[in-house]
């Protein structure tokens, strides 16, 4: 190797390096601030809570949409099913996650969102037809079997010590594994609209975020939410700005996230998802004490272990099609979409 390729090689491992950890460094803060602000205020108002997230979502692909040459007047040819499924994935996808935070403890969501793998490998195999290998479908069970046990111990936790802030139950884990269902079918309808039906990331983003904003606005106004939680932030302030920077910092990171996928590929940017999702469940152990027992150990490290058996799984098959992780300029359009995989639909959704 020259000397030239190894100064651009340790330059793109230098690059690599800090988009990690800038990306790390701002999920961590998001979470902590989430769970911060979950506990402080105690807002319950889950599609209250939806509506000004998608809200923020819209404004942003608005921009986007523009920065891409489009036009609000093209919109009423945009093929209106598949979008208003979209919407509907999107807006029940954030809703029940809210509303699920007000039953589980924060480290099951995040845990539990972090299997969106399973919901994904369900989804694109039921409606686009995918096949998965059985390394994939034994990460899944190693997944699945992780989550549970770790769901039991934080239910028995709180049981055994009479610790009800917060305190997790069945329906709330439930609430938890829908959420990643409608997320799944929002993702694969969305790559249904940009691949087989040719239509830009902005205009997807745009119109059904802008639904889905509508949506949750229509279920917060009938389950009599908007009201109390104009009163609640009204009294306190504060809400609003621990709300608004939980969105600006979720954006934020997911941006950076995004621009590793692009530069390095979906295997480095899911090392680094799984390297956060790992210190952010420490962070909240460590910063918000809550009743432990031995299973929440074995469920995490089981769960964990899945993850990373899906990581090298992938790994292998980005080797073996010769496409380096630390030659961005080499990764081909057709590789990034096809490496995309489950890894590109929080990519899709927010960005």
């Amino acid at each position: 190797m020259g000397t030239a390729a190894l100064e651009t090689k340790q330059h793109s491992v230098q690059a690599f390096v800090r988009l990690a950890l800038t990306t790390m460094f701002l999920f961590l803060v998001h979470g902590h601030v989430q769970e911060r602000w979950i506990k402080a205020y105690n807002f319950n108002y889950s599609w209250v809570t939806s509506t000004f997230e998608v809200m923020f979502y819209t404004i942003l692909a608005y921009f986007k949409f523009v920065s891409e040459g489009g036009r609000v007047s093209a919109l009423p040819s945009v093929p209106w099913s598949t979008y208003t499924v979209i919407a509907f994935g999107l807006s029940f996808g954030r809703g029940l996650t809210w509303l699920a935070l007000t039953m589980v403890s924060f480290p099951i969501v995040l845990i539990g969102k972090s299997a969106k793998l399973l919901a994904v490998m369900a989804g694109s195999l039921l409606f686009l037809g995918k096949r998965h290998s059985s390394v994939e479908y034994g990460a899944a069970l190693l997944i699945i079997t992780g989550l549970s046990m770790f769901s039991w111990a934080d239910i028995q936790a709180n049981s055994a010590r009479k610790h009800t802030e917060r305190a997790t139950t069945p329906f709330g884990v439930f609430l938890v594994i829908l959420s990643l269902f409608f997320d799944s079918a929002a993702s694969n309808f969305q790559e249904k609209a940009m691949k087989m039906q040719g239509r830009g990331l902005g205009e997807v983003m745009l119109v059904t975020n802008a639904m889905a904003m509508a949506m949750c606005a229509v279920i917060a106004a009938f389950s009599g939410q908007i009201y109390p939680a104009a009163s609640s932030m009204s009294s306190s302030p504060g809400i609003i700005w621990m709300m608004a920077l939980t969105f600006v910092l979720g954006y934020a990171g997911t941006t950076l996230w995004t621009i590793i996928i692009r530069q390095f590929g979906a295997v480095a940017a899911t090392g680094v998802g799984i390297t956060r999702k790992f210190f952010s469940l420490l962070m909240s152990f460590f910063f918000f004490p809550k009743p432990v027992i031995f299973m929440h150990f074995i469920g995490a490290s089981i769960f964990f272990t899945g993850l990373c058996v899906s990581l090298v799984d992938k790994t292998k098959q980005s080797r073996s099609k010769s496409l380096p992780l630390t030659e961005p300029a080499k990764v081909s359009k057709q590789s990034q979409s096809q490496d995309s995989g489950p890894w590109k639909q929080d990519r899709l959704r927010l960005v």
